[in-house]
């Protein structure tokens, strides 16, 4: 799904890609090639085996009961499993800003798993990166939809600066 107002930012979601990389290449000095793509391969969840994440889930689980017990209200307390969500989802989410860095910006992010097409883990990204998620499931459909991208951008991108 393209945002009219803003074709700007591209993102999409791979169920699954297997991408072999035979090298790289080094980057120019120019700062208009550098990261114009963030690849994001699963979801980058803490350790949820780290002693001080397991306490603060803990302590998160056992303040909703104790609010529970206190009021009837149906005000939401952030829950572990939600904070330990929202951590995971803050790391996307700068990762993907990191790429765009100012509004005549461009970068295309590729997020590589089935879990993203989720609308619990999607409601959980940035409202402007959530405006432009599509699927692509064909490697071939990904080839033509970045190649477009950058030919769009690049030449807008060249003339506004």
């Amino acid at each position: 799904m393209w945002a009219e107002d803003s074709p700007r930012a591209s993102i999409f979601q791979i169920p699954w890609v297997n991408i072999k990389f035979e090298g790289y290449t080094k980057l120019k000095n120019s700062i208009s090639i550098v990261a114009r793509a963030v690849v994001v391969v699963g979801l980058p969840f803490a350790n949820i085996k780290d002693p001080e994440l397991q306490e603060r889930l803990k302590y998160l689980d056992n303040q909703v009961i104790l609010n529970q017990k206190k009021t009837e209200s149906n005000q939401e307390t952030l829950n572990g499993r939600s904070y330990y969500e929202n951590l995971c989802m803050k790391a996307v989410n700068q990762s993907i800003g990191r790429a765009i860095r100012h509004k005549n910006d461009y970068a295309y992010a590729i997020l590589i798993d089935k879990r993203f097409s989720d609308k619990n883990i999607q409601s959980k990204l940035s409202s402007w990166i959530q405006e432009r998620i599509f699927n692509i499931t064909d490697f071939k459909d990904l080839n033509k939809t970045l190649e477009q991208f950058f030919i769009t951008n690049s030449i807008s991108y060249t003339t506004k600066k």
